[in-house]
């Protein structure tokens, strides 16, 4: 029921991104006045990459099965890497059919771009892949600590955010790109879950 919501809620707030704040907010960041606030979110922004979070997945699951013999670690590790690698796969595919452009491509920042199939991923906006991959990493990260879901989803939105500023993706790349995030782990790990079982929490 709860995920229902977030799903519809998510939709929803593409929808009405796209009409009533994708122009505007890209438009507002990219006033000059902005410009010490986008280079501080720049600074911060690739956190989100998704080498990164791959590596780490990919460290902690070798970590835990060869060296410190933990099952529960190397379940985890297989998970989030496992979680962000499915939904990133389809990630592309979305990105490469849709083909938007990005905000600061265009001259003024119209959010009505589109190139379909354009094999240029720098063109590419919808949806953010920053977005998916922080969203993908705070669901494998709420299963070790659930009690502090909320936050770990609070921090993934503020990062996620920092995409907006930097106009590198419209409001609406960042939601697109979060609920794939969270949703597409989400279904990755409930197919692995028929191979390998869920970790426990910490």
């Amino acid at each position: 029921m709860l995920r229902g919501l977030i799903f519809a809620f998510g939709l929803l707030s593409t929808g009405l991104a796209v009409i009533f704040a994708d122009q505007d907010l890209a438009t507002w960041f990219d006033q000059g006045q902005y410009e010490e606030m986008r280079l501080k979110a720049r600074a911060i922004t690739n956190i989100a990459l998704g080498e990164y979070w791959l590596g780490v997945g990919l460290i902690v699951f070798l970590l835990a099965r060869f060296v410190f013999k933990k099952k529960n670690l190397e379940r985890w590790g297989l998970y989030l890497f496992c979680g962000i690698f499915g939904s990133g796969i389809l990630l592309h595919i979305i990105k490469r059919v849709v083909g938007r452009e990005r905000p600061h491509l265009t001259p003024n920042h119209d959010q009505m771009i589109f190139a379909p199939f354009n094999g240029d991923w720098h063109f590419q906006s919808f949806p953010s892949g920053h977005a998916q991959v922080l969203f993908a990493s705070a669901v494998s990260l709420s299963i070790l600590w659930p009690k502090y879901r909320w936050a770990i989803y609070l921090v993934a939105a503020s990062l996620a955010f920092t995409r907006v500023m930097i106009l590198q993706h419209f409001l609406s790349d960042v939601i697109g790109g979060a609920m794939l995030g969270y949703f597409g782990a989400l279904w990755v790990h409930s197919l692995l879950a028929q191979k390998v079982p869920r970790p426990e929490p910490l």
